[in-house]
Formats: structure tokens, C-alpha cells, sequence
């Protein structure tokens, strides 16, 4: 109950808010309500008749200031001279006002003597004068008194001076020629009169540029030409006039037509004009052209629906605070899904009515330091108990603040990093594993260097003892051997070759992984040159390929070690596009994502993608000997290098269709 007592507090502040802002956009027309020459003052119908809006003529003729006298009773700002025993202006004026709220009609008073206090700087003391009051009702729509205009005419110098009579109306009629004048010459607004039945009887510059007519187009013609057809049918113009009519005045916003048939948005205050007598014999309208305002509206409506549409689809939890009670006012569907709890179950609600009183006190600790520093906080990691258990949020909040940078709400922005979290944890789990996993090949990758250079160097003498002898039979006893035994002793000299070739590129591999390398930015088209120019030489310079090299750009690496490894690259196309008819070699490279990309493409006899898995293994071929000669080691050796340069290397093949073998290295290695 006693947050309903609160919220209804709220509510009445707000009402009482809402009130004023009403009175407020009432005076849309205050700049020319100050500027009339007529003495007229807005009241309230409150006990204290408080004064809202003075015109300056008003101000000036009771020697009073605007800002002095706004908010205050009438009888507080004018009191009866206490010099004067007779004074009856406050009972008399008292009594006409009451007349006013009670019987709801205009209420014309006999001349007042109501004298003013003068002020310290002219001297003090009080002025006698003498007025001419009428008090007119402002009714709303449902016929309650909304305000009271009190209209005054200053008499004074009429009964003290009869002999000017004709000086005062001669002045009188300057002024109102003036204020013709000032209508007349005002553009940004539609001002002119009607007559009872709606006919336009005047025509000023403002209306002439608003609504496209020239006066002698539109005097004497009726004000339905300025609507749509929708509101003529539904009487929209008639009504119009009978609302101001019956409220004193009467503002009204819609489409209405120029004289070119285009149409604008129009802001329009009807008042009815009403002699000393009380006898209405006509309209005055107001028009404003709002057309920009309205299309901004508009545009700012568009675009309030698509934000909200975004907000309420983003797959995070979004929620807005008011910022004094840290109630909730907004939720999107993914903040509903997320708790567990609807949209009606949050709203102006806080978290200690759906969270445990530890996490609730963390939240709004939380939410109390963004609005009291301004900015945004991050929360990597928060728990928070829901309908579907417990999950993990990493939220961010926001301040928003109002025109003067006072903080009015919270925006929060949640995203579930449950399954994240986990992942995290797990990684780091297999994160562990792998590095006792490292350490463990690292001892495997050392025993099998010292297995392999054992092996390499124990195999070197049978198989150097087999070459000679092999060489030795074959020089001295060729003429004793058949064809059949000269073919086995030359298998056994090319088999021991291999066999040779094959230790040699074991210790290469075996020792790539201790060589200590000595990066510098390589110059990656001088290393594709001199390995062209090594692969040459080892063809006796004579190949049949057409290689094709692009600008390679430079890297940090080992200049040797790439030498290496477009060698074994360069080599491979040659050897394996050796059998078509135009072979061609293109080296090329490009940037993406920060890795500089290189590849060697042949269009040569190709491999089955199926068994890619075998082919950066050593000793690892997907063509015989047979077919093309080579030992199994040069992808390896390849793929060493440019694992231990913190690179990638990958291959893409059909069968017939060529090969493209690709290497990426670090931009910033």
C-alpha cells in the first residue's frame, strides 16, 4: 500500500504537471496577447484569483512589472488604497469574478474608482484612477470555467478631464489603427476577422502568404474553402466556430487547402468577438502554417517505432530505470525471456521485488554509481537469479539525461554469457591439457631427434659400403653380368641413392625444428627469384614452365628458411605439371586479415582432396615413384617452417585440374 500511496503521489505530481503544461501550450498566442494595447489580465477561477498572463499595457498602466505579479491573487497584487475609507474596488471586483465562476457568463462592471500604489522609485504613496472592468469566462469542453479574462479600460482621464474626450478618442482610434497596422503586416501568421457566419470580413499580409489568396480573392467567402473535403462533409468548419463560440475561444490543428489546392498542417485559434454590450458579432482567427513540425513529428514517430522494433528484437535484455526510484519502465521480449517474468509482472517494480536482497544490493549499488558519475559502467560478469535458473549477465549501464545533463533514466543492456562462461572455463581446462600435452611432445620431438640422427648416422656406412661395392661391380665386371643382373645392380645403386636422399632430408627435417632463425623483413620477390634460379639449376636450366610472378609483399621471417620453402614449392609445380603439354607456374600473393597470403598454382596433374590429410605427413606421397620421383619430406619440411614462422599453410586440388599451395604469415610477425 505503501508503494500504491507513492505512485499515487507520483501521479498527482504529474497531473499537477500535466495541468500547467496544458495552461502553458493555452498562450500559444502570448506574444501578441502581450503585445495588444488593451489592458487585460488572465486569472484563474481559484479562491485567490491568480493571475497567469498580463498584457504589457496592463503592466504598464498599474505600474507594476510582469514578473512580480505572475503567480499571485489579484487581491494580493491590488489592494484597496487603506487612505481611503470609501474604497470598495476589491469587494466590487471580488463579487463580479464570483458572478463569473458561478453563473459562467461575461460580467461588465460600472466604472471603478480602484486606486494603485505607486512604487518607491516614482515616490510611493497611491495614484487615484478609475476603471472600466469586464470579466469573461474561458470554459473547456465540458463547460467548466478554465480562466477568467479580466479586460479593463482606464477611464481615469475621462472623468477627471472631460474636456479630452475627443483627444482620448481620437487616440483610440490611432491605436487601434496601429494594431490594424501591426496585423495587417505580420507574416508568419494567418490573422483575420469573420463575421457570425464565417465570412472573411479582413485579410492580412500573413494570410495572403500562408494560404495563397490576394484579399480581393477572399473577402466576403466563407472559411470552409481552407478545409478538406473529409471535414466539410463532416461539418468540421460550423463546429469550429461553435466550440469558440461557446468557450470564448476554441484551438483546433489539421489539414487545411491553399489556394493551389496544396495542402499544409495548420495550428488555428478561433475567438469570438463580442461588443461592450455583450452582442457576438464575429470571429477573429489565428492560423500558423506547422507544416515542418509535422512532418518532423512524423519522421520522429517513424523512427521511435523502427528503434523500438530494434530494442524489442535485439536478442539481448534491454531495460530503462526511472532515475530517482530505480523502477523499472521498460523491457524488451528478450529481458521477459530471460527472467522468466512478463512485461506487466516488471514494470514499476525494482529488483528487490524479484531478487534476493544480495544481488538486488549489487544491482542497485551499480546502478547509483552510473547516475551519480555520468557514465557508462561495464559489469563483465554478474549472476542473477531467474524463473529458469541461475545465469551469468555481462551488462552495461547507461545514464540518460535531460537537456540540463541531470541523469532521468538508466538504460541497461544485458547479454547472457552463461554458455560463454562455460565455454571459457572448458578452454581453459583444455588449455591446461595442452600445455602438459606440449611438454609431453616436446620430450617426444627430442627423443625422436636423437632417434632419427642415430639412425641417420648408423644407416650412412652399410649404405655407403653398398654404393661402392654396387659402383665397384658395375665398373670392373659390367662385360661378366647379364642384362638381368646389370638391371638388379643398377636397382640396388638407384634404391641406395634414394635410401641416401631420404637420411639427408630426415636430418634436414629433424634439424629444422632446432634452428635458431634470424628474422628480418625478407624481400619475398628476391626469395621466389632465388629459388626459381636454385629449382633451374637443378633442371640443368631447362624446364618447359612458364612461371608468372606477382609483386609479393615483404614479411618478417627467416630469409633462408623461405628459401627453403619455395624451393620445395617451386620444385613440386615444376615436377608435378612436367607432364602436360603448356604447363604454367603463378606465384602470387594478397593481404586478409592481417595475414599476407602467398601461393604457388600450377596447372598440372593434381591430387584427390580426400586424401589431403597425408599431405604435408613426412615420407607421406600421393604418387608413386614411378611416376614422379621425390623422397615425402618437402611438404613437411614446408609445413615446419611455416608453422614455426606462427603461419598457416594449406593446399587446394582436383585431379587433373592442378594444384595451389598457400602459405600465410603474420603482417606483424
Amino acid at each position: 500500500m505503501k508503494n500504491n500511496g507513492t505512485i499515487q503521489k507520483k501521479d498527482k505530481v504529474k497531473k499537477s504537471a500535466s495541468v500547467k503544461a496544458n495552461v502553458s501550450a493555452g498562450m500559444d498566442f502570448q506574444a501578441i496577447f502581450e503585445a495588444v494595447p488593451g489592458l487585460y489580465l488572465i486569472l484563474l477561477p481559484d479562491k485567490n484569483f491568480t493571475i497567469v498572463a498580463v498584457s504589457n499595457a496592463y503592466a504598464q498602466a498599474t505600474l507594476t512589472k510582469r514578473e512580480e505579479i505572475l503567480g499571485r491573487g489579484i487581491f494580493d497584487v491590488f489592494p484597496d488604497n487603506p487612505n481611503d475609507v470609501k474604497a470598495d474596488g476589491v469587494s466590487n471586483l471580488r463579487a463580479s469574478l464570483n458572478r463569473v465562476v458561478k453563473l459562467k457568463k461575461h460580467d461588465t462592471m460600472a466604472p471603478q474608482k480602484y486606486d494603485i500604489q505607486k512604487p518607491e522609485s516614482e515616490g510611493g504613496g497611491w495614484e487615484e484612477k478609475y476603471w472600466e472592468p469586464r470579466n469573461s469566462p474561458v470554459l473547456d469542453n465540458k463547460g467548466e470555467v478554465q480562466f477568467i479574462v479580466h479586460r479593463v479600460v482606464d477611464i481615469t482621464e475621462l472623468v477627471k478631464m472631460t474636456a479630452l474626450e475627443k483627444e482620448n478618442a481620437r487616440e483610440l482610434a490611432e491605436s487601434r489603427e496601429k494594431l490594424s497596422h501591426i496585423i495587417q503586416n505580420v507574416r508568419d501568421y494567418a490573422i483575420y476577422m469573420l463575421d457570425v457566419n464565417g465570412n472573411v470580413m479582413t485579410w492580412n499580409t500573413g494570410a495572403e502568404k500562408i494560404k495563397g489568396y490576394r484579399a480581393d480573392e477572399i473577402l466576403g467567402k466563407n472559411i470552409s474553402m481552407f478545409y478538406i473535403e473529409e471535414e466539410k462533409k463532416a461539418g468540421k468548419p460550423k463546429r469550429n466556430l461553435e466550440l469558440a463560440l461557446k468557450n470564448g475561444r476554441h484551438e483546433a490543428e489539421g489539414w487545411h487547402v491553399r489556394r493551389d489546392r496544396s495542402v499544409f498542417w495548420a495550428n488555428i485559434i478561433y475567438t469570438p468577438m463580442v461588443d461592450d454590450k455583450g452582442n457576438h458579432y464575429g470571429f477573429t482567427e489565428v492560423a500558423r502554417d506547422l507544416t515542418a513540425r509535422k512532418r518532423a513529428e512524423e519522421e520522429i514517430k517513424k523512427s521511435n517505432v523502427f528503434l523500438e522494433s530494434v530494442l524489442e528484437n535485439i536478442p539481448n535484455m534491454v531495460f530503462v530505470k526511472e532515475a530517482n526510484s530505480l523502477r523499472f519502465v521498460s523491457f524488451n521480449k528478450a529481458g521477459e525471456e530471460l527472467l522468466g517474468y512478463s512485461r506487466k509482472d516488471l514494470l514499476s517494480k525494482n529488483d528487490y521485488d524479484f531478487f534476493p536482497e544480495e544481488q538486488a544490493d549489487f544491482f542497485m549499488s551499480k546502478d547509483k554509481a552510473v547516475l551519480a558519475g555520468g557514465d557508462v559502467i561495464d559489469i563483465p560478469e554478474e549472476e542473477i537469479d531467474t524463473k529458469n535458473g541461475k545465469r551469468w549477465l555481462h551488462t552495461r549501464k547507461i545514464p540518460i539525461k535531460d537537456g540540463a545533463g541531470k541523469p532521468v533514466y538508466l538504460l541497461g543492456i544485458s547479454e547472457d554469457i552463461t554458455e560463454n562462461r562455460a565455454v571459457d572455463h572448458e578452454i581453459k581446462k583444455l588449455n591446461r591439457d595442452l600445455s602438459q600435452s606440449v611438454m609431453k611432445l616436446e620430450l617426444a620431438n627430442r627423443e625422436l631427434e636423437s632417434f632419427s640422427y642415430s639412425v641417420s648416422h648408423d644407416l650412412r656406412a652399410p649404405l655407403r659400403a653398398i654404393r661402392g661395392y654396387s659402383k665397384i661391380l658395375m665398373e670392373d665386371y659390367s662385360t661378366k653380368l647379364e642384362e638381368d643382373a646389370k638391371k638388379i645392380m643398377a636397382g640396388i645403386a638407384g634404391n641406395a641413392e634414394r635410401m641416401s636422399q631420404l637420411i639427408d632430408d630426415l636430418l634436414a627435417f629433424s634439424r629444422m625444428g632446432k634452428k635458431e632463425m634470424n628474422m628480418t623483413v625478407v624481400n619475398m620477390n628476391a626469395v621466389v627469384r632465388d629459388s626459381l634460379q636454385d629449382v633451374k639449376a637443378s633442371y640443368n636450366n631447362h624446364f618447359q614452365a612458364e612461371v608468372t610472378i606477382h609483386g609479393l609483399p615483404p614479411v618478417s621471417a627467416d630469409y633462408s628458411l623461405m628459401l627453403n620453402v619455395f624451393t620445395n614449392l617451386i620444385s613440386n609445380a615444376v615436377k608435378y605439371s612436367g607432364k602436360v603439354s603448356s604447363p604454367f607456374i603463378e606465384i602470387d600473393a594478397y593481404q586478409k586479415n592481417g595475414e599476407n597470403i602467398y601461393f604457388v598454382k600450377d596447372n598440372g596433374v593434381g591430387f584427390d582432396m580426400k586424401y589431403y590429410d597425408k599431405l604435408f605427413g613426412v615420407f607421406q606421397r600421393l604418387h608413386s615413384t614411378a611416376e614422379f620421383e621425390g623422397t615425402g619430406v618437402g611438404l613437411a619440411l614446408v609445413k615446419r617452417i611455416v608453422t614455426r614462422h606462427g603461419g598457416r599453410v594449406w593446399a587446394e586440388s582436383e585431379p587433373g585440374r592442378g594444384a595451389a599451395f598457400y602459405i600465410a604469415l603474420p603482417v606483424n610477425n
